[in-house]
């Protein structure tokens, strides 16, 4: 019996590819990626993976001097460990002493840019569009609240003090990201309450309906009766729909560039509404002074970031700095919603395995010289880490 003590520091103990290692792969193909933050959250958790028979046949092999990929090994007709493999003569144990746990950086090699368009360095907002005042007087509409949003956009007109209140100081990316934020907010919240008022006031023949119907049962129980279809029957409840508030806009919107589709008042939302009355501002701008708001676009006419329908903070961001990031990396880390749960990070391990080989003395000696002779240095145990041999014995 030969028995093979190995030490390992600092051996990885997560799953950062799909699929198995030790199966072949197509041309130019790779283990896809798991690790990237958006796959964590997707998959609710970091993935953990302890060492198994693969890992130690890979240890095996690498001892005596073969650094094949584990399945092209056992490919071979000759493959060294394959009688005892098929025997089950061969066993192991982890004896780990020491785990930790720590936050690392990982990159995946196949992507080079951010998807997230993060930017780096010191933003340089001296473009007009953040800069200017004809830029600052243009994202101004994102401060219109529900009903002079509409107004504008259907009608062109503005409060009375709204050029007085343009701010004096230039914008930042930041600065017109939040100010998209908050303006959904404010009026995606005006809405609820527009909602509840309208179908207060033209709902009031099926209120009354209903607090009829509460007294008819009231009556119809103390005299142990049930009530007939008809007189449980209620009107028609109205409902509000966005088409009450929308459908004013539509020829403007279609005006705008809008196709019939996206000019449905059920499709048409809070963003949109914001894009759309950005565009409507810059066509008045444009009368006012086209010199001026020609800095403000781009060759297209159109203003960077914002569409005639979205906004895209990635691309105005590019407006301050010189590109996008390149990805070096990111945590490698899973917090949960759940203050209850831990915060998951990388799991490492310190400790010792043991091989043990049962054959025969010929055999165990035969093994020992192949590794002696290998004189393989220290290596990688798993995914990352350290490994050396201990000691070798003959028992």
């Amino acid at each position: 019996m030969l028995e093979i003590y190995v030490r390992f520091h600092s051996q990885w103990r997560n799953r950062f590819l799909d699929g198995d290692n030790n199966e072949p792969l197509a041309p130019k193909k790779t283990r896809p990626f798991i690790a990237s933050s958006q796959r964590i959250n997707l998959q609710k958790g970091l993935q953990y993976a302890n060492p198994g028979h693969d890992t130690v046949m890979g240890v095996l092999n690498r001892l005596i001097g073969d650094q094949r990929k584990l399945h092209q090994s056992r490919s071979d007709n000759e493959y060294y460990f394959g009688d005892m493999e098929a025997n089950n003569q061969i066993t192991f144990e982890f004896k780990d002493e020491i785990i930790s746990h720590e936050v690392v950086s990982l990159r995946d090699p196949g992507i080079s840019d951010d998807p997230s368009g993060g930017v780096v360095g010191v933003m340089n907002i001296s473009h007009p569009l953040f800069s200017s005042l004809m830029g600052r007087r243009l994202w101004h509409i994102l401060r219109l609240n529900k009903q002079p949003l509409l107004n504008f956009i259907q009608c062109g007109e503005l409060p009375n003090d709204f050029e007085e209140t343009v701010p004096d100081k230039s914008l930042s990316p930041l600065q017109i990201t939040n100010l998209f934020a908050q303006a959904k907010k404010r009026f995606d919240a005006q809405n609820k309450i527009d909602k509840s008022v309208w179908e207060k006031e033209n709902n009031q023949e099926y209120d009354e309906a209903v607090s009829q119907l509460k007294i008819k049962r009231k009556e119809a129980k103390a005299q142990k009766r049930e009530l007939s279809e008809t007189e449980t029957a209620l009107p028609p409840k109205n409902k509000w729909t966005k088409t009450i508030d929308i459908a004013p806009l539509r020829e403007k919107l279609l005006d705008l560039g809008y196709t019939e589709e996206q000019a449905n008042p059920e499709r048409v939302s809070s963003e949109n509404l914001y894009c759309a009355a950005l565009y409507q501002r810059l066509r008045f701008l444009q009368e006012e002074d086209e010199k001026a708001t020609r800095a403000l676009t781009e060759s297209k006419g159109n203003i960077k970031g914002v569409s005639i329908r979205t906004f895209t903070a990635k691309d105005i961001m590019l407006l301050a700095t010189s590109d996008k990031k390149r990805r070096w990396g990111g945590p490698y880390l899973y917090k949960p919603k759940s203050k209850s749960e831990p915060t998951q990070m990388l799991r490492k391990a310190q400790g010792e395995l043991i091989i043990t080989l049962e054959i025969d003395d010929n055999k165990a000696l035969e093994v020992k010289h192949l590794i002696e002779a290998a004189g393989v240095p220290p290596f990688r145990l798993g995914k990352k880490g350290l490994a050396y041999i201990k000691d070798v014995r003959i028992t």
